[in-house]
């Protein structure tokens, strides 16, 4: 596993980009800051907009931690929502390839 710590917003694509070159997939996990700080209050559609543009032959799963008061729909992209588990004001939804 490789953990890289940044803007997801920045490195995804590249990351997307380099596992289609090498012909990998790998799984993603996406923490955004919670939308109640200064300047993040489109941070989950900024999330989803990320999700839907990750080339699917480079990703084999999604996982997004976030606010459990916030709801993820059911499919993004090509994407389909495989289940959300709540732990406390936390969730973590998981996505994979919609069949």
């Amino acid at each position: 596993a490789t953990v890289i710590h940044g803007n997801a917003f920045v490195e995804g694509p590249k990351i997307v980009a380099k596992l289609l070159e090498e012909k990998k997939r790998g799984w993603f996990y996406l923490d955004p800051p919670f939308a109640i700080r200064d300047g993040m209050a489109d941070i989950y559609e900024r999330t989803q907009r990320l999700i839907a543009s990750l080339d699917p032959e480079a990703v084999i799963k999604i996982v997004v931690e976030h606010d459990a008061k916030v709801v993820f729909p059911d499919e993004i992209g090509p994407y389909k929502l495989l289940k959300t588990r709540r732990f406390g004001a936390s969730a973590l939804s998981w996505y994979a390839i919609a069949e």
